[in-house]
């Protein structure tokens, strides 16, 4: 199994979306959030082909019917228990907790009444979750990629699904943690595979949000301070009609996030009086419900005596459609009076939400549910002690001392606190337009409450500002009834909002085909709820991005070209290198600060290159004989060509050099399975070009040096360069092909070759020197691998099986970098690859001698 960990979940799904938006393999996205998880990768690909996305239950509910299960009983629901003993065994269930091996004798009875309550109910082919269910269902069949949005799905039972899952097909986990587990959270150890960090810009926000580091502030944010929980709820909703009206914004540009009631019926009041559309569900007291009074009614005249025989003399009355699916549930033959039974309705009656889905509204939510694929204006408020972040209670039948006793155990109150901290560092990963935090000074009772330390930590990582608030938005609340507040500013704003949306817009016949493909069932909704919306949020879908940083590759062309323009020419590397700027990174030189920073000490660096290089050639044998020298020829049977940096020669040898921006070195062993085996190639044709002999094949690292203490404690990357002093630091890299009288190494610089002699004057073990014979050997080798390469090539044999060492080495595995993630089919976060041997040469030698014998 794949595991993607890192806090910025948004940008773990940008980066998906863009890697299988239109993979032709069928792939499902299992996450507890369907909505947002859509809404991101449509910002990627007009259609979902391919790709469902789907809570948990409903895969496996989809899981049943393919397997033609359509019978099954799942406790779900508290209606034949307390909620309580319910919650209870769903706990041992979820978790696969023992009801045996406890040390505790208190813990040791209530386990076993519950197991006694379990047993009763193991009848039928009773469940307590689909995920028992599914687990025993997952096969061979199941061949779609699964990617699992994993930090909703912490039971045992879960856990175990996925990692069941992953025998058979490909699942990819993306979970909000590090290898560092900060926050107490325990999500890095749920599953076994490999781990993929993913870091991100905001990874301050989850390294020290909820720890007292002293940081570097890393933005700004408004800060609102409230009297008490309702001046504080005034000036939120304040500043919200505000922006509403002066930014022309729409409802749902906002999200509030608050859990307490308290703020919610504050929040309520205010925006209905406002007509605000929002998402805060309205809550009916089932007390007052006519159906319950019918029934309330009609239980004391009942003469019967058991759950079944009550229930169905109840549904001979008239009632709405939830309350017979209620009492239909009822068909026990347990005894229980009228009387009884109406206490227990109480009971397992909680008082009824209900919320019609608006698509254009203030989103009201807590930090679990706080994800948005799009840009809000984010709001956290009752950032007060105690509150914010919410503190678990230890409570139900089973506590944490019952859990210490136990062999297997659900989360601890600190882990699930960990996943509480994990949620609100997940939440200010969402793209924002601007983040306020509110808090209040006291109570609706005027005690004294104070701000969270949470709240204090903020004000270490923002630049807070108290934004000017009109209050006078509350102070007569005449615009609901078509007046106005007399000679106030704000009219003419709200007359210009009011005709902006009610004028319609005809959207010109040349941008018509702008307007999307509207093939997502979601968006086609939202194009008949409001077309115009639909237009600007999903028709255009511009992102302009101004690319303005600086490729590798173009510092690696500048820093070439002074090399080949400057060796002769040394006190002109200004001028060269200014040339070349103007001529083809002018604009990304001039457009950014930082490319300017480093483009400047680039050149500052090539100078001490250049000074470098002519040194060694000072202190040389060999001669330089071309610059950017073309080659061309047959490698077997293979036509290739290219362009030597430097081409050095001494008697009847001949040196090469590649001068390269970064370290780079020359592995035998990974050259001998075709891996950086370009200037081997090169030194192999120009053999035959010149009939001369192999002298040495070199990398010249133009990276600045950071020259160790040990030459001078006092050196930093700004003191004055002492071109002798360090000479010995820019020694080159890669392999000098040598006889046992070391003529050629003799003919070099000793301090710029890979090679130490001993006193003898002899090489070392640890010399990059190798025989005229062994190279030969290696030529036959990448001569032999490459045809037979080259032939799957022209075969058109093109399998995607991207390769990997098995020492890991960054060099050789493709996809980390690749300008092709968008479009390959390959997904890098799970899929096997190729693995080579980082030993392969002396596993050759081992084969060999093997078979000898």
């Amino acid at each position: 199994m794949q595991i993607i960990e890192g806090f910025d979940l948004y940008h773990k799904l940008d980066t998906l979306a863009k890697e299988i938006a239109n993979t032709s393999t069928p792939t499902v996205i299992i996450t507890e959030h369907p909505e947002y998880v859509e809404d991101i990768f449509l910002h990627h690909t007009d259609v979902l082909f391919n790709i469902e996305i789907k809570s948990l239950i409903n895969y496996e509910r989809d899981l049943l019917v393919r397997k033609h299960i359509f019978n099954t009983k799942i406790y779900n629901t508290p209606t034949l228990l307390i909620d309580e003993i319910i919650k209870a065994l769903k706990l041992l269930h979820e978790n696969k907790i023992p009801y045996e091996d406890v040390d505790n004798d208190l813990t040791a009875e209530k386990l076993a009444e519950l197991q006694a309550i379990d047993r009763l109910l193991e009848i039928d082919d009773t469940f307590y979750s689909l995920d028992e269910i599914a687990l025993d269902l997952i096969d061979e069949s199941i061949s779609e990629d699964i990617y699992v949005i994993g930090d909703d799905y912490v039971s045992l039972s879960q856990r175990a699904l996925f990692t069941k899952l992953d025998q058979y097909t490909n699942v990819t986990m993306l979970l909000s943690c590090d290898k560092e587990e900060r926050l107490e959270c325990v999500l890095h150890h749920f599953y076994e595979g490999t781990y993929i960090n993913h870091h991100t810009d905001q990874d301050i926000i989850a390294k020290h949000l909820f720890d007292i580091v002293p940081v570097d502030k890393i933005g700004e944010a408004h800060v609102i301070r409230g009297g008490n929980y309702r001046q504080e709820v005034l000036k939120v909703t304040a500043d919200i009609k505000e922006k509403i009206v002066k930014e022309k914004a729409h409802f749902s540009d906002f999200m509030v996030i608050t859990k307490d009631d308290l703020y919610q019926d504050y929040l309520k009041t205010i925006f209905d009086q406002w007509h605000y559309s929002h998402t805060i569900e309205d809550t009916t007291l089932f007390y007052y419900d006519p159906s319950f009074i019918k029934i309330k009614n009609a239980l004391p005249t009942m003469q019967a005596q058991t759950f079944h025989d009550i229930s169905h003399e109840l549904l001979q009355l008239d009632l709405n459609n939830d309350y017979k699916d209620l009492l239909m549930q009822f068909d026990s033959d347990d005894p229980i009076t009228p009387y009884e039974f109406f206490y227990f309705l109480v009971h397992i009656l909680s008082s009824h939400q209900a919320s019609e889905p608006i698509h254009d509204a203030i989103i009201v939510t807590d930090f679990k549910h706080a994800l948005s694929a799009s840009p809000k204006h984010l709001y956290i408020l009752g950032l007060n002690e105690g509150s914010v972040p919410e503190i678990i209670s230890d409570e139900g039948i089973l506590l944490e001392e019952d859990f210490n006793h136990m062999t297997v155990r659900p989360l601890s109150l600190i882990e699930r606190q960990g996943l509480i901290y994990m949620q609100i560092i997940r939440t200010l990963h969402n793209p924002l337009r601007s983040l306020t935090l509110s808090y209040s000074n006291a109570d609706m009772d005027g005690k004294e409450v104070m701000k969270s330390t949470l709240m204090t930590r903020f004000e270490d990582l923002y630049e807070l500002i108290e934004p000017s608030i009109n209050m006078m938005i509350h102070h007569e609340q005449l615009y609901l009834r078509g007046s106005r507040l007399p000679d106030h500013p704000i009219n003419e704003a709200i007359d210009d909002y009011i005709a902006s949306k009610n004028n319609a817009k005809i959207i010109d016949e040349v941008y018509r085909d702008r307007l999307g493909k509207g093939m997502s069932v979601s968006r086609m909704e939202t194009y008949n709820k409001c077309p115009f919306q639909y237009y600007l949020k999903y028709g255009l879908r511009i992102y302009p991005r101004i690319d303005d940083s600086l490729k590798p590759t173009e510092l690696g062309s500048l820093a070439h070209y002074i090399m080949e323009k400057c060796l002769d020419d040394p006190e002109h590397v200004h001028e060269h290198a200014f040339d070349y700027i103007h001529d083809h990174l002018e604009k990304k030189y001039q457009a950014n600060m930082i490319n300017k920073f480093f483009i400047d000490h680039l050149v500052e660096d090539m100078k001490v290159n250049v000074r470098v290089v002519r040194n060694q050639l000072d202190h040389d044998s060999f001669t330089v004989t071309g610059y950017e020298q073309p080659i061309q020829g047959l490698f077997g049977d293979i036509p290739v060509g290219g362009i030597i940096d430097r081409v050095d020669c001494f008697e009847h040898y001949m040196r090469i050099i590649d001068y390269k921006s970064g370290d780079k070195d020359l592995n035998l062993d990974f050259a001998a399975q075709g891996f950086n085996i370009q200037m081997l190639v090169y030194l192999d044709l120009l053999k035959k070009e010149t009939k001369l002999d192999p002298g040495a094949i070199l990398y010249y690292s133009m990276k600045r040096r950071i020259l160790t203490h040990a030459i001078d404690k006092k050196y930093t990357l700004h003191s004055a360069f002492d071109l002798d002093k360090y000479h010995a630091q820019f020694t080159m890299k890669g392999y000098v092909i040598d006889d046992e009288k070391y003529t050629v190494t003799n003919a070099c610089d000793i301090a710029s070759i890979p090679i130490n002699l001993k006193k003898d004057g002899t090489p070392d073990k640890h010399s990059h020197i190798i025989s005229q014979e062994k190279l030969d050997f290696i030529m036959k080798l990448i001569t032999d691998y490459i045809t037979e390469l080259y032939e799957k090539l022209r075969a058109g044999n093109i399998p995607i099986l991207p390769t990997q060492s098995d020492n890991n080495n960054p060099s050789i595995y493709p996809c980390t970098f690749c300008d092709y993630k968008s479009v390959c089919l390959f997904d890098v976060f799970y899929n096997e690859n190729r693995l080579i041997k980082s030993k392969y040469l002396s596993t050759l030698k081992e084969e060999e001698a093997n078979e000898q014998l």
